[in-house]
């Protein structure tokens, strides 16, 4: 997947920042952003915390055409304006001197719609179309996007957990399988590949 293609969509503090909608939104209000210093936000965000070369940002952005330092600087700039952000004290967009540009916000990657909702109980999807009530009815109060923002990062926190604690028993039941002495009655297991679901 080229970084073209990797389409952003993310939530960091109380931004939420959507490529595919052109949107960014703070606390659920449009962040008005212009379309280059847009492009440049979602080119960061796509490798959190990882160094952006100026050369590399300006391909990204701009394609090969031919554009200056400044022009980069200056979109830089309107992202910082528009995420509240001091170069000095930065949160969101980091400066490494004579070298780039790397984003240091903590993301939350945003559910895509398809997404399944954690399930407790069999209440997974009533608690993902509340959750989705109560949004719509705050009327952009940042208190109660902050709130739903939470509940949701919980909810997929848990949804890893429950991944987690799900290979952890395959493992063991492996194990078991193994001390009892039969591992004729089992498929060839892989631990390598146990291990890389649990990341």
């Amino acid at each position: 997947m080229t970084m073209q293609e990797h389409v952003v969509r993310l939530r960091f503090d109380r931004f939420e920042l959507d490529e595919a909608d052109a949107r960014l939104t703070c606390a659920g209000v449009p962040v008005p952003l212009a379309p280059t210093p847009f492009a440049v936000l979602c080119t960061l965000a796509r490798t959190p915390c990882t160094l952006m070369r100026k050369q590399a940002l300006l391909d990204a952005v701009w394609g090969h055409r031919f554009v200056t330092d400044s022009a980069l600087k200056q979109a830089i700039s309107e992202v910082r304006a528009a995420l509240g952000d001091d170069p000095k004290q930065p949160r969101y967009i980091a400066t490494v001197a004579r070298r780039g540009y790397r984003f240091i916000g903590t993301a939350v990657h945003a559910p895509c719609q398809s997404a399944p909702a954690v399930e407790r109980s069999g209440t997974g999807e009533a608690d993902h179309a509340t959750l989705a009530a109560l949004n719509e009815q705050s009327h952009g109060d940042p208190v109660v996007a902050d709130l739903v923002r939470a509940v949701r990062a919980t909810q997929e926190r848990e949804r890893l957990v429950l991944h987690h604690l799900d290979v952890c028993r395959k493992m063991l039941l492996r194990l078991i399988d193994l001390a009892e002495g039969r591992p004729d009655e089992l498929q060839p297991v892989s631990w390598h590949a146990y291990a890389r679901a649990l990341d």
